[in-house]
């Protein structure tokens, strides 16, 4: 589809350029962690609205759609990224991924057209190898894809280069896996390893000489990377957004990420959402006019270019009728709502926690001369990244006739009541920096701030947010690297 069903907006995104779920291009942010719209998100976006006559420049017609570029997304991802391994990684393996050139297998005939398609676009080598095994391959909506490996000298460098934003780290993570694997093979048997002090271990069964032995879990890499702490965010991250293999699952774990604390940890961040009516996009140009917006509105020490922009979806609101009574769901509200979340979402293609139950009154209907008891709920679709999917999701809710989930779920019958409109809004979170928190925060419930000539409704007062700093990546690079180092975990690390 040229519109994603991915349309939860949280800290995972699905990404039509790599098929993957992933983390969010409106969740990263640079290292002074002020987040720009300007990212692969954005672009994609971009060419997913193009017809395959307008699909150039930084786009390409594959796959039925509009998408951009390898050269594009490899351009993107390292931005801003220090020059070293993990850039050379990134940067020249998103064209051998992205050739798409595996038939989902590893068998010899992928390896020998990921082999060939060992190109950039304008069709001269990359200097590493493209290729696909058992081993080394990078996992593309459950299936083997073409794997990118620049080199022996590279592999080198990498386990002793620093993780870009991190100091380089001594012992380096060679030698860092080393102890930790010392230290998981003092685990004699299955049921020890794993567990307790061998927690980031795994037992591994083998016809060598050697046998069985409980090894260091290499799914533990980036711990001995970014640090324990980081390390077990972006985990986290992974596990959440990469076990996901279809687009309408994508989505429904939400994150933080963060690099405001690493970079500026004497300072506080100011939350909250705005909500704009009429306003059918979001893009670079208008996430800067509403940072400055934001900025002159509280004044102080607040500058433009460090107001965050993210969270940026188009909620869908509406209502539905049903055949029940309230008296009925007050028996069991919290087991109602579950059920009616789990339906309704069912029939949208979205998540369970992507609806939004903003209230649920008494709503007398006459059928056939007699009135009938029936309930009203008020709701709200969130997650919809762009016009686009609210529109689209307006038009199921009104159609009311697709809701058979919900109506098996709750064993009530819905109707869409007369007159029912379906309705959307811009929503975005701003984050303003500053060392005034208390007086930002107040100041920004109670400002006009204007974005594309539309007033901005406060949906979430103003609160301040503790620092806690969490690592971030690149969307795209982030999984690429994280299926590397896996890969090679297993492999170099494990041989």
């Amino acid at each position: 589809p040229t519109q994603s069903p991915c349309a939860a907006v949280t800290e995972c995104a699905w990404n039509s350029v790599t098929s993957l779920c992933d983390v969010a291009d409106a969740t990263v942010k640079s290292i002074a962690g002020v987040e720009t719209l300007s990212g692969v998100l954005s672009k994609w976006n971009t060419c997913q609205s193009k017809s395959q006559t307008d699909c150039t420049g930084d786009c390409k017609w594959a796959n039925g759609n509009c998408e951009l570029t390898s050269k594009t997304v490899s351009e993107t991802l390292v931005d801003g990224m220090s020059d070293g391994a993990f850039k050379t990684f990134i940067a020249d393996g998103t064209y051998c991924t992205n050739s798409r050139a595996s038939d989902g297998t590893t068998s010899d005939a992928s390896l020998l057209s990921c082999w060939s398609n060992n190109k950039y676009e304008n069709g001269t080598s990359l200097p590493g190898y493209c290729y696909v095994t058992d081993e080394l391959k990078h996992v593309v909506a459950g299936k083997p894809e073409c794997f990118y490996f620049p080199g022996m000298t590279w592999l080198a460098g990498i386990f002793t280069a620093p993780y870009p934003g991190y100091d380089k780290m001594c012992p380096n993570i060679m030698d860092r896996f080393i102890i930790k694997n010392t230290e998981c093979q003092k685990a004699s048997t299955k049921a020890e390893c794993g567990t307790g002090n061998y927690k980031e271990c795994k037992w591994g069964e083998y016809t060598d000489d050697e046998g069985d032995r409980c090894e260091f879990n290499g799914d533990y890499i980036w711990k001995l990377i970014v640090g324990d702490v980081d390390g077990d965010h972006l985990i986290s991250i992974m596990s959440s957004c990469g076990t996901q293999s279809s687009e309408a699952a994508c989505g429904g774990f939400e994150k933080d990420i963060d690099f405001f604390g690493l970079k500026y940890p004497e300072k506080s961040k100011v939350k909250t959402t705005l909500g704009f009516a009429n306003i059918d996009s979001m893009d670079k140009s208008k996430a800067e006019e509403l940072q400055k917006a934001v900025a002159d509105a509280v004044g102080g020490d607040v500058k433009a270019d460090e107001v965050v922009i993210k969270g940026v979806q188009f909620p869908v609101e509406s209502k539905i009728e049903l055949s029940t009574s309230k008296s009925d769901i007050d028996k069991d509200r919290a087991g109602f709502e579950t059920k009616f979340k789990t339906g309704l979402a069912a029939d949208l293609g979205v998540l369970p926690s992507d609806i939004v139950i903003k209230d649920i009154k008494e709503s007398s209907r006459r059928r056939r001369g007699l009135l009938s008891s029936h309930v009203q709920v008020d709701f709200e679709v969130d997650g919809a990244p762009d016009a686009v999917r609210a529109k689209a999701l307006a038009s199921q809710v009104q159609s009311g006739g697709g809701l058979s989930n919900l109506k098996t779920d709750t064993g009530a019958t819905p109707t869409i009541p007369a007159g029912t409109t379906p309705s959307y809004e811009l929503r975005v979170e701003v984050e303003p920096m500053t060392s005034y928190p208390d007086g930002v925060a107040t100041m920004l419930n109670t400002a006009t701030i204007t974005m594309d000539g539309q007033t901005a409704k406060v949906e979430n007062e103003a609160k301040v947010e503790k620092n806690t700093a969490v690592v971030s990546a690149a969307n795209g690079a982030f999984s690429v690297a994280v299926a590397f180092l896996a890969a090679i975990a297993g492999v170099a690390f494990l041989a």
